[in-house]
């Protein structure tokens, strides 16, 4: 499954047991330890297999402890490179860096992560803070401009978002920012 090679790029920090990756993605599945264990390995064995021919060196290794990414792979996901110009937007940098920064997360951004996974358990809290980053860079973005009186590019990024502000019941007010993406409410 693409989700146990997802897991191990996403927690690339410490090896993982083929038990620990089927507990975090499957927690429910009450199968024979021995089918599950068998079942991980296959998985990543496919995928190995599926890269030998274009990279020398195994993207992912077992290790005593576990499967981890290999640290001689450079590897990036695009959710690891938006983390990494989220970090980098956030120190005191030249507001022309900055803007280029948050233009490019901006347009790394691709809405769910993982697609068909995006709602499982052990990837809701990561897809949320991806989600909430993300928006908070659009206003960030839109700050700068409208601080520069750059009111030509707020308007093409709002064209980009239709945003639009609505008062629902005692008075709370809802923010809908809407692109091809898809729709967000904030409140």
């Amino acid at each position: 499954s693409s989700r146990a090679v997802a897991y191990i790029m996403l927690n690339r920090k410490t090896a993982h047991s083929a038990l620990a990756i089927a507990d975090a993605l499957y927690p429910e599945d009450g199968s024979d330890i021995d089918i599950i264990n068998k079942n991980i390995r296959g998985y990543i064995y496919r995928f190995r297999k599926s890269f030998e021919p274009i990279c020398r060196n195994k993207l992912i290794e077992y290790t005593p402890n576990g499967y981890r990414l290999s640290p001689s792979a450079n590897v990036m996901s695009d959710l690891q490179k938006f983390e990494k110009l989220w970090k980098q937007v956030q120190k005191d940098i030249p507001i022309p860096q900055k803007v280029h920064s948050l233009k490019h997360a901006i347009k790394l951004y691709k809405g769910h992560v993982l697609g068909a996974a995006c709602d499982d358990h052990w990837i809701v809290g990561i897809a949320t803070d991806y989600k909430m980053k993300y928006i908070s860079m659009v206003n960030e973005l839109l700050s700068i401009f409208a601080e520069f009186e750059d009111y030509s590019t707020n308007v093409q990024i709002l064209k980009v978002f239709e945003v639009s502000v609505t008062l629902g019941r005692e008075g709370v007010e809802f923010v809908i920012i809407k692109n091809h993406k898809g729709i967000l409410c904030l409140q």
